[in-house]
């Protein structure tokens, strides 16, 4: 499968609700999402810099940056030191499908 880097660019949000075993769904970030105490969210930028958000300890949001690299069909973020792989099943203009 061939991923556009283009079409990856922009904050994705974890949809947990559709997840399935072995993979994560992250929509765009203005998808009418049901209630949640949080969500992870990652925005990727085309300077190659990343921004990772997440619910922290006491449900206050977090943020981290980093960088992150498209190889082959696999999307590699640098964050605190930290490498986070994650394959890319499928991709379109709101919907995300990675294995991590």
């Amino acid at each position: 499968m061939s991923i556009s880097r283009e079409a990856l660019l922009g904050e994705w949000v974890h949809s947990h609700e559709e997840d399935e075993p072995g993979r994560k769904v992250f929509r765009r970030s203005g998808y009418p999402f049901p209630p949640a105490r949080g969500r992870d969210a990652v925005e990727l930028k085309a300077d190659d810099s990343a921004v990772v958000r997440g619910p922290g300890p006491t449900d206050v949001p977090e943020e981290e940056t980093g960088t992150w690299a498209l190889e082959r069909d696999t999307i590699r973020l640098y964050t605190g030191g930290e490498t986070r792989a994650m394959e890319v099943v499928s991709c379109d203009d709101e919907r995300l499908e990675v294995r991590e």
